[in-house]
């Protein structure tokens, strides 16, 4: 999880940055010889899969919420990517996130008291 501080929120947008450069290049590259429908598909069964190995570091609740919530992510991001929209996508990637673990850290603490 993350920490509300300004390290943190620059290490994270970092990582987001990384993480949408691996979605453009397997929608542009890797996946270029589907269809759009199908490279979107394909991303997001990938995305799902990725996000279920967040079940050997994270609560399973937790790491069950993340990967539901990988599916619409990736339809939208794979949505948006294809047609150019990067900067759209860094941005509510890492708003979304940022704004989740946040909500998750708040929830975490109130259960603790």
């Amino acid at each position: 999880m993350i920490h509300l501080k300004y390290s943190t929120f620059t290490l994270k947008y970092i990582e987001v940055l990384f993480q949408q450069a691996i979605f453009i290049y397997i929608l542009t590259v890797t996946l270029s010889s589907f269809a759009d429908f199908e490279k979107i598909l394909i991303f997001t069964l990938i995305g799902a899969i990725l996000h279920l190995g967040n079940h050997f570091y994270i609560r399973k609740k937790i790491s069950f919420i993340f990967t539901v919530l990988s599916i619409p992510m990736g339809i939208l991001f794979g949505y948006l990517i294809i047609n150019g929209l990067f900067l759209v996508t860094n941005t509510i990637h890492l708003g979304f996130y940022l704004c989740f673990v946040t909500y998750l850290r708040r929830t975490q603490s109130n259960s603790k008291s």
